[in-house]
């Protein structure tokens, strides 16, 4: 409703009222007014927005099956475990002293940390480990997994070397899926014949103090072919969307039409879109490189396993037919991605 607000407190009634029917009303008429429409105070709840579609999809279709499927196999229990960081000097939320003498903490100067790791099962089976250092990202990188053959309730499984084939599979698999949906965020910002949302609305804009994309401040349609309507929905951040779309330098020319930034796009030339279709090739050959890449590094780990007797050489030799196979689905996906761009560039 294009309102500066996103709660509906008394004051925000009584905007809408007279922002819609032109009535003055006081914030007590606007309590009871809302009272009489049904409306109780709530907590709202956080729901986040950005979601990646393409990542909870092969989250759900393949990672947590895979992980699920070595669960059984191995009589596992599957934890969810996240992490928090104590430290010896940290000092959080007030205290009471009289006025103008500041309480004061002793300690010994001395500094240490913890790293704590707590998980839950399905069946709300609770599980902890501890680590010493500094926290963040250090002690995330040791809890490689938290699948857990042997135990019910664990402490989360610390990383060692050691690693399984289906561990070098499932981190080739993964890095394999990144490169994927890498290659097609790409393709999506290149132009073809038709106006398409996905060529602005990852642009970023500088609005709020910050960064956000322009499907986070707009709404994006198509209403024609070749048009694209921009829509924000506060009206202050038209310039900064048009003045994104501009730096990107992408070859579009916003034109700002009353509360609506609109973009025409003209037919491409044969040159511009042999041009374009140059381009996705090249996007498509360092996707397969990124892929091969995995594929080599995998089978370097499978060697290094091998060799340091964590697998057998029956494992070694079914894991790189395996890496193999997951090779040439990744790349036969990427063919498939730029056969269906080609087609759209050159289609007129």
């Amino acid at each position: 409703m294009k309102l500066p607000f996103y709660l509906w407190t008394r004051a925000a009634v009584a905007v809408l009222s007279f922002k819609q029917l032109g009535l003055r009303v006081s914030v007590g008429t606007a309590g009871r007014r809302r009272a009489r429409w049904g409306f109780t105070a709530q907590k709202p709840m956080r729901r986040a927005f950005a979601q990646d579609s393409q990542a909870v999809r092969s989250w759900l279709e393949r990672r947590y099956p895979a992980i699920r499927a070595l669960a059984c196999h191995q009589t596992a229990t599957i934890f969810w475990a996240d992490e928090m960081g104590l430290r010896s000097d940290q000092a959080a939320g007030r205290s009471f002293s009289p006025r103008g003498v500041t309480p004061v903490i002793l300690g010994t100067g001395q500094r240490f940390g913890c790293n704590v790791l707590s998980a839950i099962t399905h069946r709300a089976l609770p599980g902890t480990d501890t680590a010493g250092g500094s926290t963040g990202a250090d002690t995330a990188e040791q809890c490689r997994y938290t699948v857990a053959p042997g135990f019910d309730t664990l402490p989360a499984r610390m990383a060692t070397d050691a690693k399984s084939v289906d561990d070098i599979l499932l981190e080739a698999e993964d890095k394999m899926l990144k490169t994927e949906h890498f290659f097609q965020n790409e393709l999506a910002g290149v132009r073809t014949g038709k106006a398409s949302p996905a060529l602005v609305e990852n642009l970023p804009v500088e609005v709020y103090d910050s960064h956000m994309r322009i499907r986070e401040l707009a709404g994006i349609t198509a209403p024609e072919p070749r048009t694209l309507a921009i829509q924000p929905w506060d009206a202050a951040t038209i310039h900064p969307i048009e003045k994104a779309i501009q730096k990107a330098n992408i070859g579009l020319n916003p034109s700002i039409q009353g509360k609506v930034i609109r973009i025409f796009f003209p037919e491409l030339s044969q040159e511009r879109r042999a041009e374009y279709v140059k381009m996705v090739k090249t996007m498509a050959e360092n996707a397969r490189v990124a892929i091969r890449h995995v594929r080599r590094d995998s089978m370097e780990d499978l060697k290094k396993q091998k060799t340091a007797g964590h697998i057998p050489e029956d494992d070694e030799k079914t894991g790189e037919k395996e890496l193999q196979k997951l090779h040439d689905q990744y790349i036969a996906k990427v063919d498939e991605h730029l056969g269906h761009k080609e087609k759209e560039i050159m289609t007129v």
